[in-house]
């Protein structure tokens, strides 16, 4: 009040204390009793008395200023931005308005969007004036990273670190605007200063752990969280975000450990419960994610805990259960009226049977959905029943209905038609339809070619994946599939080079690391880079048994027995049924000595068959010595 400061310090000695009514009492007089009323904590008597004082000068804003703060601390925030709206149309410039207004407008932003927008112009308009003020620059920070400008918000940001170091609340906030506007390497320093000056500051810790993760580097995100301090090594935060780096790191064991620790002591909280459950399913522990997920199933789940739920369903071979849980959230989908979402569930339910080949329990749901709304949907149902209907060996039907389809172009139905009749096994006429179709749709030669590729017709595709690369050399689609193309016609040296050059292109795409990887172990060269390439393929896939495989694969092949059983085991247990895998895991038992867990390896490989490996499976039985 700086117009009434003078006069109230000449009335605070002059003037008695007031007796009557307020309105016959001078302003100042009445405003040093409002103070001397906050003073003493009674909050509404002085809200009484500041309104007598406005009503004898409205246009006094730093009455309305003091108004505001009063009703502030009265919990009356809508009224306080009343106040203070006022005061700024009285005093536009002014900064003490301008700061109060924003405070009060920061405060209300979190439940009122306008709120916001206040807030900001306020402080940028006070900034302009006093371009240092601390609570100014932090207070715009806030804002900026609210409104997802974390540019915006590293600029003041840093203004503030430099006006105040070693500010642990400005530190912070200043650390997640320098990570939201990408710029990784000032986050780590900035935290590393941080930890460097304290190690005890957890929360400089675990900003830089999440900062070097979202950066691709968990192994490092998890010696830092390792490296806190013993007593804080306890801290159940900092153990979940450990076992988390760990299982981003390509070390699912160790994260079971401690994430399972975490759930002991933390049983109610969901996001360890998560966490573990996701370990085990890529561990292959299914039923153990199957018991831990289910605290949190229930009507309405979020799609997230349906696919964890699935997926640790199919794990088991509880196929049925699986498809009744995709169900029971179509039959949610529907009743909201998300009839998109509703379709690719059924979808999906579809796709469990396809994949265990039970195609009489893919038939029915692919006809309920061949009207979809979604075209692309509507043309996978009738590809779905398509193959249904050539896998009961009625492939003339398959082809009449397509014909008769309403819901594909002439190219995509070709397309569809050339799948069919490979499927069918009438070959000949399949290759016709594709060199025709090829001709005379440029566009599609790669969908053409790959579906002669997965027919294991690599002659016959290659002229087509060599076209399709010339034409769309950016496609990494293409490259890759030519690339195996190649590998598939034992032509090993181009093979390499053209998966060299996916992933020079994509260094971090699974299916090419695996391959490449893959193919080198199992012609025993370059063992430690095929390693290198197959355990992240694992680690950014690590629930693919297919990928786990070729790990220990090659753990075998470069004589480290015992870490191959392990690797192999898990990925047996990924993917139960899979002879190679299987037989993969008795090599490995066998030459870790084994011989009695060999045994029942092979004899597994046996039952799940692999026609051109049974006799090979059967002289390493007859090696072992105890015949098949």
């Amino acid at each position: 009040m700086k117009r009434l400061r003078p006069a109230l310090l000449l009335l605070a000695g002059l003037l008695p204390r007031p007796v009557g009514a307020l309105e016959q009492l001078p302003p100042a007089y009445i405003f040093l009793v409002a103070k001397e009323e906050i003073a003493a904590g009674e909050l509404e008597r002085a809200l009484a008395s500041l309104g007598a004082v406005v009503s004898a000068a409205p246009d006094d804003p730093y009455l309305r200023v003091e108004v505001a703060d009063l009703l502030v601390r009265l919990g009356r925030t809508d009224e306080a931005s009343e106040e203070a709206a006022l005061a700024r149309q009285l005093a536009p410039d002014e900064p003490q308005v301008l700061r109060t207004q924003g405070r009060i407008e920061l405060a209300r932003s979190d439940e009122e969007p306008a709120a916001e927008a206040a807030a900001r112009e306020a402080f940028e308009r006070l900034r302009t004036l006093a371009p240092e003020d601390l609570e100014v620059l932090v207070s715009l920070g806030q804002l900026y990273l609210a409104a997802g400008q974390p540019g915006l918000a590293a600029e003041v940001l840093s203004e503030a670190v430099r006006l105040r170091p070693d500010h642990p609340w400005i530190e912070t906030l200043h650390a997640r605007a320098l990570a939201g506007s990408g710029d990784a390497r000032a986050v780590s320093e900035r935290q590393r200063d941080l930890l460097a000056r304290d190690p005890r500051d957890l929360g400089a810790r675990f900003e830089l752990a999440e900062q070097l993760m979202r950066a691709g580097d968990p192994s490092a995100a998890a010696e830092q969280l390792a490296a806190a301090p013993a007593d804080q090594r306890e801290h159940p935060e900092l153990r979940e975000r450990l076992a988390r780096a760990h299982f981003l790191a390509g070390q699912p064991e160790s994260a079971l450990a401690l994430a399972e620790g975490v759930v002991r002591e933390l049983p109610d909280v969901r996001r360890p419960r998560l966490l573990l459950v996701r370990v085990e399913i890529a561990l292959g522990y299914f039923a153990a994610a199957e018991r831990h997920l289910a605290p949190l199933l229930g009507p309405g789940q979020d799609p997230m805990l349906t696919e964890l739920e699935v997926r640790s369903l199919v794990g088991q071979e509880k196929r049925v259960a699986a498809v009744a849980a995709l169900d029971r959230r179509r039959s949610a989908a529907r009743e909201s009226g998300d009839t998109a979402a509703a379709t690719a569930l059924a979808l999906e339910m579809a796709g469990i049977w396809a994949t265990s080949g039970e195609w009489e329990r893919v038939l029915p749901i692919a006809r309920s959905l061949e009207e979809a709304e979604d075209p692309e949907r509507a043309r996978a149902a009738l590809r779905l029943e398509g193959l249904a209907l050539v896998r009961a060996g009625r492939l003339d039907e398959a082809l009449a209905r397509l014909a008769s389809s309403a819901r594909l172009d002439a190219q995509r139905a070709a397309l569809l038609r050339v799948e069919l009749l490979l499927e069918g096994e009438r070959r000949s006429e399949a290759l016709v339809e594709a060199r025709r179709l090829a001709a005379a749709w440029p566009g599609g030669t790669l969908a053409v070619a790959g579906r002669l590729q997965d027919a294991g017709l690599y002659e016959e595709s290659l002229p087509l994946l060599q076209r399709s690369v010339d034409a769309a050399p950016e496609s990494i689609e293409a490259a890759f599939r030519l690339a195996t193309c190649l590998e598939r016609l034992q032509r090993f040296d181009e093979a390499v080079e053209a998966l060299r050059r996916v992933l020079e292109r994509a260094p971090k795409l699974p299916p090419a690391l695996n391959y490449l990887g893959y193919l080198w172990i199992g012609r025993g060269e370059n063992l430690d880079e095929a390693l290198g390439m197959v355990n992240e393929a694992v680690r950014l896939d690590p629930d693919n048994g297919a990928y786990v495989d070729s790990l220990g694969w090659g753990l075998y092949q470069a004589g480290r027995f015992s870490e191959a059983v392990a690797a192999l085991e898990r990925a047996s247990r990924l993917q139960p049924r899979d002879a190679t895998i299987l037989e993969h895991l008795g090599d490995a038992r066998a030459a870790a000595g084994d011989l009695a867990g060999a045994r029942e390896a092979y004899l597994q490989a046996l039952e799940s068959g692999r026609p051109g490996a049974l006799g090979e499976i059967h002289r390493k039985l007859s090696d072992l010595g105890g015949g098949s």
